[in-house]
């Protein structure tokens, strides 16, 4: 299950691929950039508890073999677990048991679209950003016909709605709501 260094898709010289160990630090600073205040969410260590179970959730775009400009969290999971994110029980991998997420990609009915950040202090253009969205939710429909997200910043909200993903359920955790939404064929219909 080792990790595949071919660009899963280019554009104007950038590229995705799945992320390796050394990529984790870079991870861990876009998601303290985009998501202050979730380091207990999502810190260098959970990262590389995840990256061992299954390295290819974890997806990165680059700029040639430069910086890293943004990543995404993309996971397979079990109907049980599908289950659970759908009735609002969680929605967040740092909560995920282990052993309902799937160790390799293989034709999976249920997908968790954990995250899908960019750097903030990168110049590039909204075409690249573009293209990083699209890529991630075709790699994910392509692989799951039900996909879940439950994103926390309005950016994340206002995605969802536009890619088609429908408002099914709200996950709380103590004074907080978090929005659940899913993309079925139903939805992309």
């Amino acid at each position: 299950m080792g990790c595949d260094d071919r660009a899963l898709a280019t554009k104007d010289g950038v590229s995705v691929r799945i992320a390796r160990i050394e990529d984790l630090s870079h991870i861990v600073e876009i998601e303290r950039e985009s998501f202050p205040g979730y380091d207990h969410a999502f810190n260098y260590g959970i990262l590389e508890l995840w990256h061992a179970h299954n390295p290819e959730i974890f997806m990165v775009l680059e700029n040639g073999n430069g910086p890293i400009l943004g990543y995404c969290a993309i996971v397979p999971v079990t109907e049980r677990l599908f289950r659970e994110i759908v009735n609002g029980r969680v929605s967040s991998l740092s909560s995920f048991p282990r052993v309902d997420v799937l160790r390799q990609w293989r034709k999976s009915q249920y997908i968790h679209f954990e995250v899908i950040a960019l750097r903030s202090d990168r110049e590039f253009s909204t075409a690249i950003g573009a293209f990083y969205l699209r890529f991630a939710k075709s790699w994910a429909e392509d692989r799951a016909p039900f996909i879940t997200a439950s994103p926390i910043t309005p950016v994340g909200v206002k995605l969802c709605q536009a890619y088609g993903f429908r408002k099914i359920a709200e996950e709380r955790i103590h004074s907080h709501t978090y929005p659940i939404y899913l993309s079925s064929p139903q939805e992309r219909a």
